[in-house]
């Protein structure tokens, strides 16, 4: 039976050592040409294209199209640490600021989606912003968001917050993309009770805005969950919703992260040989339907499908969801492209 090196082509990142599992988006503020999430191929190249990732372009997609009805400017991605909405929100906002770059991407996964070409995108970290004047958080939501809309009109006095009108003024008549990430971590240890109410009323009046697509207002966040202040006003029956806890394409995506490349007839021979050996104990391993399971064994190769799915159950299960300790995915991806280091 042949080896696994001489069937798999690597990534050269699982080679090297260096993949890349934590995504950084104060990356793409910092402008570190060199940092993987600076790069709109290499991230085009490690993205697969998910049934979330789908879901999400296609919801866009229509809320972009005047001739639409159920259009949203709302979107909320949930799960937990390592569960790849980081990595979706860097893949979306390169679509969006690369187009030309993007388009063969989209046409190669058949994902119908035209990205805008006059998209304003604004990308807010929010554990990563700090004052202009030391390295203190952000103390206000409109803050980063107005500096990266070039709107200087609103003047906080201590305790009033921007309204429509000024949200209304900074968008100006454009298609703006607010990608706002870890939102919860950056509020939650707010202590002062008038700055975490004008917050929470700027956010409510943000998503309100947002809910009329025809406003040119388009808000992606990402949460955990943890904040029910928080997930009251974003989490509502008009905004589009995406789970990445639980993804059901997640062992493709870890997959493709891994491997760039399988001698398909020959894994399929493999395939065929072990599935040889299970069918004469097949009361003990009850597979039953070889044909549904040749076919995952094929799309999971060099792993036994099984094994990945152990994998992600040992991850899933070790933490709760507010410890960053929590890995899923990145926790599976990393522990298996160990495995194929070794090979």
């Amino acid at each position: 039976m042949p080896r696994i090196q001489q069937l798999v082509r690597l990534r050269p990142e699982v080679i090297e050592g260096n993949l890349h599992g934590i995504i950084s988006l104060y990356a793409l503020l910092d402008k570190d040409s060199t940092a993987f999430e600076c790069d709109p191929q290499r991230v085009f190249r490690a993205t697969y294209p998910s049934a979330a990732l789908k879901r999400l372009l296609h919801r866009l997609q229509t809320s972009l199209s005047p001739r639409h009805a159920d259009r949203k400017g709302n979107f909320v991605i949930s799960g937990g640490y390592g569960s790849g909405k980081s990595h979706l929100l860097l893949t979306l906002y390169h679509v969006l600021t690369h187009p030309d770059q993007a388009r063969p991407w989209l046409s190669e996964h058949q994902i119908d989606f035209d990205p805008p070409q006059d998209a304003v995108v604004a990308l807010m970290p929010m554990t990563n912003l700090t004052r202009p004047d030391s390295d203190a958080p952000v103390e206000y939501l409109w803050t980063p968001i107005f500096d990266a809309l070039g709107y200087d009109g609103f003047h906080h006095t201590g305790s009033n917050f921007p309204t429509v009108v000024d949200l209304r003024k900074a968008v100006a008549g454009r298609k703006v993309f607010l990608i706002i990430d870890e939102i919860e971590r950056w509020f939650m240890p707010i202590r002062d009770r008038h700055q975490a109410e004008a917050n929470l009323s700027f956010l409510q009046n943000l998503t309100e805005f947002a809910r009329d697509p025809d406003n040119g207002l388009f808000v992606f966040l990402t949460l955990l969950m943890l904040e029910p202040r928080i997930g009251n006003i974003v989490g509502r029956d008009d905004a589009f919703f995406e789970d990445l806890t639980q993804a059901p394409d997640r062992r493709q995506v870890v997959l493709h992260r891994l491997v760039e490349a399988v001698d398909r007839p020959a894994a399929e021979e493999v395939v065929e040989a072990y599935l040889e050996q299970y069918r004469p104990v097949d009361a003990h391993v009850r597979i039953g339907d070889y044909s549904g399971y040749r076919q995952q064994m094929v799309e999971c190769y060099p792993f036994h499908p099984q094994t990945i799915e152990v994998v992600f159950e040992r991850y899933s299960s070790v933490a709760r969801k507010e410890e960053t300790s929590y890995q899923n995915s990145r926790g599976a991806l990393y522990l298996l492209a160990h495995v194929l280091q070794e090979t």
